[in-house]
């Protein structure tokens, strides 16, 4: 499957113009940003769905991604914390456990 992470970030931003309270929109286009190494723009998606949805799971795990790649290991250490804590499913929990560096 070819992924087209810029035409999901165009669908996306006119996903927000409509609704701007809608943290999943800023979720998808922050992992979007992340996909294509765009880590200024990734992070402040994903720091704006975790302003909207302060349980949002996936932002913080997202986030943790982004940071472990810029090697900020201790802050992705946290977000991993984070995203662990606030799982309401425990489906994921053991990909965020494996990412998460020994504490």
């Amino acid at each position: 499957m070819k992924r087209r992470y810029s035409e999901a970030i165009v669908d996306f931003s006119t996903a927000i113009n409509l609704n701007s309270t809608a943290a999943e929109y800023f979720l998808n286009r922050g992992v979007s940003y992340r996909k294509l190494k765009d880590f200024d723009k990734s992070l402040a998606d994903l720091n704006k769905t975790i302003a909207l949805d302060s349980s949002n799971a996936k932002a913080f795990y997202n986030r943790g991604l982004l940071k472990a790649s810029q090697m900020q290991y201790d802050e992705a250490v946290k977000d991993y914390n984070r995203a662990l804590n606030s799982m309401v499913q425990t489906s994921k929990r053991s990909t965020i456990v494996a990412n998460r560096a020994p504490t």
